[in-house]
C-alpha cells in the first residue's frame, strides 16, 4: 500500500504546499484535486482521506488526466493537480505551474530480444522518447530505426 510507504511528513507537506498558495481554500476547508488517472486510482483517495482526518480539510478528487491537472491548476480551476508528465515548455496554458514530485510512476522499457543493446541510461531513454535519438546505432546497437509503441495522445502522461 503506497500510503504506508510514503512518509507522513511528505504526505502532510504535499497538501500544506497547496494550502499556502490558496488562502480561500483554507477558509472553506475544502480543496479540489484533478489530474492523472493513475495517481487518482493508485493513492489519492487514501491520501485525501488521511489528510482530512489529520488536518480537517476535505479534498474533492477529480480525474481527467495529466493535462487537465496541469492546465486546470494553472487556470485556477483546481487547487492542485496531479501529473505524470512535465509541463510543455512554451505552452501558455501551462505557465506558472510549479511541479513538486511526491511519487514516481514506473516505466517499463522493452526491446526485442534480438536487439543487441544491453543497457540504456536514463538520458538515452529520454532521448528516445523525445525524438532526439532515432536509431539504435546511436545507443550502441545495430544501425536500425527505433520504433516506439506508446499510448496515443501527444500530451498524455
Amino acid at each position: 500500500m503506497i500510503l504506508r510507504l510514503m512518509p507522513k511528513s511528505l504526505m502532510f507537506s504535499f497538501f500544506t504546499y497547496a494550502l499556502v498558495f490558496n488562502n480561500s481554500a483554507w477558509a472553506e476547508r475544502t480543496l479540489t484535486w484533478a489530474g492523472c488517472g493513475v495517481t487518482k486510482t493508485a493513492f489519492m483517495a487514501e491520501l485525501a482521506q488521511a489528510y482530512e482526518k489529520r488536518a480537517g480539510v476535505k479534498i474533492n478528487i477529480k480525474g481527467g488526466g495529466a493535462t487537465l491537472g496541469i492546465r486546470g491548476t494553472a487556470a485556477k480551476k483546481y487547487d492542485m493537480g496531479g501529473t505524470c508528465r512535465y509541463t510543455i515548455e512554451g505552452n501558455n496554458q501551462e505557465r506558472g505551474v510549479l511541479l513538486k514530485p511526491v511519487a514516481w510512476d514506473a516505466l517499463a522499457v522493452i526491446v526485442n530480444k534480438k536487439n543487441n543493446v544491453a543497457n540504456l541510461s536514463i538520458e538515452q531513454i529520454k532521448g528516445i522518447f523525445t525524438g532526439r535519438i532515432k536509431n539504435w546505432g546511436e545507443v550502441g546497437g545495430d544501425r536500425a530505426p527505433i520504433e516506439l509503441y506508446v499510448r496515443s495522445g501527444k500530451i498524455s502522461g
